[in-house]
């Protein structure tokens, strides 16, 4: 192979590396200019880590708190529900373990909706505090993933970076 047709090779693969990343930045950029009106109110008493990471509007709000209800009853003074409802509000409360998160709004905004509770300081920039709860399959599976996965295992640290410099927001 000549030296000639080994550049044009390399030239391609380049090609293609910035034309999928241009791809992500314009997906990116498509979803940015739409966003929910006003955000849900958190009405449950606290603490309500479900309700917290998974919504308070109609009908799932009243299965979350079911299911705050049930696990406090269970608690029987463990702990374990006070230490969960203080991992939940740390994540609502810290922009940089959103990565997903931040990745699927910036994409499809109708995958999540703003809610703000009254003991819990949002991460959604120009929103008075507010947080995004999952609204759809595709924003469950991503706070499911940050939530469980990237965010205990530290991979968040690695990854909201980058996709902060797709999605274009501000490093937190």
């Amino acid at each position: 192979m000549s030296r000639i047709e080994s550049n044009r090779g390399r030239r391609r693969a380049a090609l293609g590396l910035v034309t999928a990343a241009g791809g992500a930045v314009a997906a990116a950029m498509i979803g940015m200019g739409t966003a929910h009106a006003d955000p849900i109110v958190d009405t449950y008493p606290a603490p309500d880590p479900y309700v917290v990471l998974f919504g308070a509007n109609d009908g799932q709000g009243a299965a979350d708190n079911s299911l705050d209800t049930s696990l406090y009853d269970q608690d029987l003074g463990t702990g374990n529900y006070a230490a969960f409802y203080n991992d939940v509000s740390t994540f609502e409360s810290t922009a940089s373990d959103h990565g997903l998160e931040n990745l699927i709004y910036a994409i499809d905004p109708s995958a999540f909706y703003l809610q703000t509770s009254s003991d819990i300081v949002g991460t959604v920039a120009n929103s008075g505090d507010a947080y995004l709860v999952p609204d759809s399959t595709l924003g469950y599976l991503a706070t499911g993933l940050d939530y469980g996965l990237l965010t205990p295992t530290g991979l968040t640290d690695v990854l909201t970076p980058l996709i902060d410099l797709l999605t274009g927001t501000p490093f937190a």
